[in-house]
């Protein structure tokens, strides 16, 4: 039993073994070329990309998950066209759909706004390209709810929330963190349509750092640094995951 789970764990340590190969890289390359760019615009790049991933995943979740929620337990006009729908924007990436609204703002709305630079407007283009992922995922889960645990909720005496809070939200739960991960990750790791709408974010100082300063090592020290906060992502993510199993083995608790 000792050698097949020692086997069992050998192909999970070499992967991670290569995933974490890159941080010994700061054994080799000196950090004092990440000075070459002001302080002040590494301090709004971050800021950039923490209100950029807040609000991504306040928009994407609130559409994502309402629309997922109306489709599955209403019955309206287009309803067989409403999913197709959510297919479309999976057709593009958030990069070329931030230049056709770049381009219709230029012929349509360029002499009473500028869209270029605009953090609200990157935040908008990003959402329309990743709500897809929440609405799907938030699909799945609501699958598993069968209309008998809703008609004995009924007869007990239940309401409609005390049944969205009690049944809905806690099975759907996983499948839209699932999905809110999956938008966060895209979200943390864009650079084309930042860099189209010109909205200085960490992607963008690394690509800055790497061509136009030519500091490879900078660019490898805070592309490792900003890797921290995608590893810090997964550990909550799988915290939040055991809290929620916990929750769901045991409802008393």
């Amino acid at each position: 039993m000792g050698k097949r789970s020692a086997k069992n764990w050998l192909a999970p340590s070499l992967a991670a073994l290569l995933m974490l190969a890159p941080l010994w890289s700061l054994l080799f390359f000196e950090s004092a070329d990440s000075e070459n760019i002001d302080p002040s615009l590494l301090l709004e790049a971050g800021q950039n990309t923490l209100l950029l991933g807040v609000g991504v995943l306040f928009l994407t979740t609130l559409v994502g998950y309402g629309s997922a929620l109306a489709y599955f337990f209403f019955d309206f006009w287009g309803r067989s066209r409403f999913k197709f729908c959510f297919l479309l924007p999976l057709s593009l990436p958030a990069y070329v759909l931030g230049f056709i609204y770049l381009g219709l703002s230029f012929d349509w709305m360029s002499s009473w706004v500028s869209l270029q630079g605009e953090l609200w407007f990157l935040i908008t283009v990003l959402s329309i390209a990743l709500t897809p992922y929440v609405f799907f995922f938030s699909l799945m889960g609501l699958r598993s709810i069968s209309q008998c645990e809703w008609e004995t909720h009924l007869l007990l005496g239940g309401t409609s929330s005390q049944f969205f809070l009690q049944h809905i939200w806690p099975k759907s739960f996983p499948f839209v963190l699932s999905g809110q991960v999956l938008v966060l990750f895209e979200c943390l790791s864009d650079f084309g349509a930042a860099s189209m709408i010109n909205v200085p974010v960490m992607t963008t100082m690394i690509y800055k750092l790497w061509f136009d300063l030519f500091s490879f090592s900078g660019a490898v020290n805070l592309a490792l640094r900003y890797s921290l906060v995608v590893f810090l992502i997964v550990v909550l993510e799988l915290w939040l995951g055991l809290k929620q199993n916990r929750q769901s083995k045991n409802p008393r608790t």
